[in-house]
């Protein structure tokens, strides 16, 4: 027992003393022709210099501090240490391999690389922001260094990284598959960013289309969003020279900066914040103007240090978003569904992008573009909820105004009956007005042809005065009830003739009656002035018909009227002030009319030459000679009115008739047939009473 276990230890001893250069060696890349790109865990070594201050010889000399990564990518987050990393090639082929190392990070403020040489000496290189990147090997967006490996030959080579969000990510391509490989990318970043660009610029086109704010401000994320993602994948520093390269990370943080104010305002406005929660979204408000006024901090004081406020400040926005968002989820709101799906892709694609970078998931094309993919998906998703809320609009649209249009038929109908009651009590006071003016004078008022105000012109017209001979001797001898009802009849008969030709009922002054044609409606001088006679006429031969009547009322006396008329020019329109007009006529042949009715003899029509020239083709008329009047210093010539022509051809010059107990002369050149009919039908009435 004792000879077995000396003879196990024995044989340890030996297997360790064989093995122990193995345990203890450095791990070693081995290039073989197989693999076209090698990744680096388990293999490259790295070093923690917490005070940046350590050189070359300094990290080397110190083997025990060495550690080596489990992960292809070392991530120290935010440090202001310097990160040593140290890596063994062999070149296992029977070629000269030229590799190409790779850091798949472009937001590195320093990189070192020192090369061992043949003799041991170190050959350094720089790359990284604050030197514009000009020693990259390739013109890339990655940090790149070239290295060459003779057949058989190993190397060592070693990196120092100092940055702000320290991230190393480092692999070794040859340089064949590397150029493919990046073929493909540069297709899938074109493919991503173009994308992108084609909902920006369709979301854009509709904000002009519909007019609503949140397209705009997710246009405006949607560019600051392109943009940060141009700069961390180096794509702006590849393109736009060596100024924007060394403050690459300046402008990133302006840009989220911007990202994250554009994202409050079009989140709030998107789920209908204000409207939902007023006091919300000020809080969401003074949020955003937190990110807006903070951009210009790290151009004063660096991004060491901001770089951990700007992350607090995002984590505090996405959360206050995402919260709000999943509350209006729960609360059914149809638009937070769009707006957390969407933004659920970019996360997802977000967490397994730092999943890969942690090794807990494969690096390949999909994981390694999980942010771009997710990116996508969520700007595609927010446009189809853009495209919901403007379906929602336009539902609530049409609600709002189905619910207006009610409204406004509703109003409509008691506007209507309003409306109705007005106009009957209009009309009911327009028609009670009415018979304060004539006829013409108030249809010309209400169809507009006429305006109410102080405006006079002048005319040709025919006047017509009459008035009752004797009719102030009567109003003695009547009680006043009396007088008024018999005044009342005979004015109310009068105008009713007056209308009926057409003539405008200038007033009633007493038993006068003052008439006039030829405005505001004229049928031409002479068709006014034989409408007038016939008037004058026919208001003469209604006088008979209403003697009789008075007379069995218990008016004996005979009431006789007497007619002046006159054609000439006269001043005719609204006069007085803008408070109280008369509509009228004045001038020196109204005077003229009104001297022929002083003139004229009981139941004599009486008219002047300028009247008698116009309707004698019409009018029987029997010359009368002149007259001197009070206020007319010429003589006039006046006419009597016998009858119409066609009435005095019908009839004989005198009708007799004696008999026993009655003798009957009629001498038609003094009268007129209807006159004559009505003086007979009186004496009939008297005969059979």
């Amino acid at each position: 027992m004792q000879r077995r276990k000396a003879g196990i230890i024995a044989v340890a001893t030996f297997l360790l003393f064989l093995l122990s250069p193995y345990l203890y060696a450095e791990p070693v890349l081995n290039i073989n022709n197989r693999t076209d790109h090698y990744l680096l865990s388990n293999i490259l070594q790295y070093f923690v210099d917490t005070d940046a201050n350590k050189t070359l010889d300094e990290v080397l000399e110190n083997s025990d501090a060495w550690q080596t990564s489990n992960s292809d990518t070392i991530n120290l987050s935010f440090t202001t240490a310097a990160l040593w990393t140290k890596l063994n090639l062999h070149n296992d082929t029977a070629f000269t391999q030229d590799m190409l190392m790779v850091i798949a990070q472009p937001l590195l403020l320093d990189i070192e690389l020192y090369e061992q040489q043949a003799d041991g000496a170190w050959q350094k290189k720089s790359s990284g922001l604050d030197k514009a990147n000009t020693g990259n090997s390739l013109r890339h967006r990655y940090p790149n260094f070239s290295i060459s490996l003779q057949a058989g030959q190993s190397k060592t080579v070693v990196y120092r990284i100092t940055a702000s969000n320290l991230v190393f990510p480092l692999s070794i391509w040859k340089k064949d598959a590397f150029a493919k490989n990046d073929h493909v990318d540069q297709y899938i970043t074109g493919f991503y960013y173009g994308m992108l660009a084609a909902v920006g610029i369709y979301n854009f086109l509709m904000f002009f289309i519909v007019r609503e704010k949140s397209h705009l401000y997710y246009v405006f994320y949607l560019a600051c969003f392109i943009s940060a993602m141009a700069c961390i994948e180096g794509v702006i520093m590849e393109n736009h020279g060596a100024w924007v390269t060394r403050h690459a990370l300046l402008i990133l943080y302006a840009l989220n900066h911007l990202m994250l104010f554009f994202l409050c305002l079009y989140s709030s406005h998107f789920l209908d914040i204000p409207k939902l929660y007023p006091r919300l979204y000020q809080w969401i408000k003074r949020t955003a103007a937190i990110c807006l006024v903070t951009i210009p901090i790290p151009f004063f004081i660096g991004v060491h240090g901001f770089d951990i406020f700007h992350t607090i400040l995002a984590s505090i926005v996405c959360t206050l978003v995402l919260a709000v968002g999943t509350y209006l989820l729960f609360k059914g709101n149809l638009l937070a569904r769009y707006f957390m799906i969407s933004w659920s892709m970019l996360l997802v694609g977000a967490l397994i992008y730092v999943l890969t970078i942690l090794g807990f998931l494969p690096h390949n094309h999909l994981t390694g573009n999980a942010i771009q993919i997710g990116s996508v998906l969520e700007a595609i998703l927010q446009s189809l909820g853009l495209a919901a809320k403007i379906a929602q609009l336009k539902k609530e649209s049409l609600a709002a105004h189905e619910e207006a249009l009610q409204i406004q038929k509703k109003s409509n109908a008691q506007l209507e009956d309003k409306v109705r009651e007005r106009t009957h009590a209009l009309e009911g006071l327009t028609a009670k007005l009415a018979k304060y003016l004539s006829p013409q004078v108030y249809s010309s008022i209400f169809s507009g042809q006429n305006d109410v105000r102080v405006e006079t012109r002048r005319k040709k017209l025919t006047i017509f005065f009459s008035d009752i001979k004797g009719f102030t001797e009567m109003t003695d001898n009547l009680e006043s009830e009396v007088l008024s009802g018999l005044l009342n009849n005979y004015l109310d008969e009068m105008a009713q003739i007056a209308l009926r030709h057409g003539g405008t009922i200038d007033k009633f002054i007493g038993d006068a009656v003052m008439v006039f044609f030829g405005d505001p409606e004229t049928c031409g001088e002479k068709e006014d002035a034989i409408a007038c006679v016939r008037m004058a006429l026919d208001m003469r031969d209604r006088m008979v018909m209403l003697r009789e009547k008075w007379k069995n009322e218990g008016i004996y006396k005979p009431l006789r009227i007497r007619c002046g008329i006159n054609t000439g020019y006269c001043t005719v329109g609204n006069f007085g002030c803008e408070s109280r007009m008369d509509y009228t006529i004045v001038g020196g042949q109204v005077n003229l009319a009104s001297r022929l009715e002083s003139s004229a003899d009981p139941d004599q029509i009486l008219i002047s030459h300028e009247t008698y020239a116009l309707v004698k083709d019409v009018i029987a008329c029997a010359e009368k000679g002149e007259i001197t009047v009070k206020g007319i210093t010429r003589p006039i010539q006046t006419y009597q009115v016998l009858d119409l022509q066609e009435n005095m051809q019908n009839r004989a010059a005198v009708i007799s008739a004696r008999h026993d107990g009655f003798v009957v002369d009629i001498d038609m050149h003094k009268t007129s047939r209807r006159q004559v009919m009505a003086y007979l039908q009186g004496l009939l009435d008297d005969l059979g009473k």
